[in-house]
């Protein structure tokens, strides 16, 4: 496997694996930890994840603790907004389970690496019921915390327990979507998010015993049966591979396999769901293939703003 794969730059935290390392932490509810005294309220703020000066910010459908900037505050919170949005067009929402859902944005890495309890190669977190994120830097600074929220929406609103490879890939898939004019739009491919940027790194043959065998593509049976062990050994790797393979699924062969998909989210996302619900492996094995060569080129010719081109 190249080292690139192997010794990623930046990793992203894996939700699925958050969900096994931790059974959940209720979240202290409190206007502010200031009104209870800053002994008690810096006790608290630990306890519970945050951390000391946690103010907290309500949306229409969120409730936000932030130490962070208050315009990236904003910003996050439109964002959660839309990617809410956009999610209830795919998905079903159970608005009692899913009324207001909890996140914590922290000011700075080092904030959040201090206070989430987070596994030390994390940059975000979903910790049943709370998702834990900074903003990050550049022209999407929300994208983060748009992926650990996809992972709650799933399972907070809509009850759903995904395989790790469509739990994964959905939360990138929405999560590395573009909002344009206040609205998140699926699908479409922001390249200041993760894992887009990898994209650039593949180097694909279009033979694709080749690239297997040089440890640029997984085979598609791989991909589905992936646990957290083949993950931590090769995070990027799976990440595009999740991505791009839900990306197939939602947009190749012009959408015919989408709503095969989106049923299979409410599945255990085995192989055999796979082949029920979408089609064979190797068939689908073939077209992924050619899908994600066409997103690589895409990103190494620094078009990807023309995805999706229903294909």
């Amino acid at each position: 496997m190249p080292a690139r794969w192997r010794y990623p730059r930046l990793a992203l935290v894996v939700g699925g694996l958050a969900l096994l390392l931790a059974l959940g932490r209720a979240w202290t509810r409190h206007d502010s930890p200031a009104e209870a005294g800053k002994t008690q309220a810096g006790r608290e703020t630990q306890a519970s994840g945050l951390p000391p000066g946690a103010r907290f910010v309500d949306t229409a459908h969120y409730r936000i603790a932030s130490t962070a900037d208050p315009r990236l505050t904003q910003r996050v919170g439109e964002a959660v907004e839309t990617l809410r949005q956009a999610y209830v067009t795919l998905l079903p929402l159970d608005e009692a389970r899913g009324a207001r859902m909890n996140l914590v944005l922290y000011r700075s890495r080092e904030e959040f690496r201090r206070f989430s309890a987070a596994p030390s190669w994390a940059e975000a977190l979903y910790r049943r019921p709370d998702c834990h994120a900074y903003p990050g830097e550049g022209a999407n600074p929300h994208h983060w915390m748009l992926h650990e929220a996809v992972h709650q929406l799933l399972v907070e609103g809509s009850g759903y327990r995904p395989a790790r490879w469509a739990n994964e890939g959905f939360a990138a898939y929405l999560g590395a979507s573009r909002i344009v004019d206040g609205r998140l739009q699926p699908g479409t491919v922001s390249e200041a998010a993760y894992p887009i940027w990898w994209l650039e790194q593949y180097r694909l043959s279009g033979l694709f015993d080749a690239d297997v065998d040089a440890g640029q593509v997984l085979p598609l049976g791989e991909v589905i049966d992936s646990d957290a062990a083949d993950v931590a050994g090769a995070v990027n790797l799976h990440y595009v591979h999740y991505w791009s393979l839900v990306h197939f699924l939602m947009h190749g062969e012009h959408g015919r396999y989408r709503d095969g998909f989106l049923r299979l989210l409410a599945t255990a996302g085995t192989r055999s769901d796979f082949e029920r619900l979408i089609g064979p492996l190797p068939a689908i094995q073939v077209q992924w293939y050619r899908h994600l060569q066409a997103l690589v080129d895409a990103a190494r010719q620094q078009r990807l703003d023309a995805i999706p081109e229903d294909r």
